[in-house]
């Protein structure tokens, strides 16, 4: 199982609170369409964008200003209920959350997305049917005997 494999089957347990069933689905579907061969070489860079752009929108933008509003008095009722100290507090902490991750680096996705982009494809190549090769190689290369 990969690391992400784990993350989504650890998230799936708060399936309980509105929107996250979605959010995982979506995430799940996206990788499907990866491994599928789904994604082509304009939904690739795209998608990598969106996971991650120093320059604009993208999803970690939209799950801080998401922590942004949850952490505030004004846009979620529920914390009307908790002392003035500790509202302020959380409501700083959300706020935090914002600035830091506007400033962390999400250059890493960005710049591969430009790689592909600027790129152009040696042959047009069923992805796929690639996978299935580099498979059908590795298994060649094991059933080799070892050399005495």
């Amino acid at each position: 199982m990969s690391d992400l494999d784990n993350t989504l089957d650890d998230l799936t347990g708060f399936h309980w609170i509105p929107g996250i069933t979605e959010i995982l689905k979506g995430a799940r579907i996206l990788r499907a369409a990866s491994r599928d061969g789904r994604l082509d070489l304009d939904a690739t860079p795209t998608a990598l964008t969106l996971l991650a752009n120093p320059h604009g929108p993208d999803l970690p933008e939209l799950f801080a200003l998401l922590a942004q509003e949850l952490t505030n008095p004004a846009t979620n009722p529920t914390l009307a209920v908790l002392p003035d100290d500790v509202r302020k507090d959380v409501q700083r902490l959300g706020e935090t959350h914002v600035l830091e991750t506007a400033y962390a680096p999400q250059d890493a996705p960005n710049e591969a997305a430009g790689l592909i982009a600027e790129s152009e494809p040696i042959t047009q190549v069923d992805p796929v049917e690639v996978i299935r090769q580099k498979n059908a190689a590795r298994n060649r290369r094991s059933e080799r005997p070892y050399p005495k």
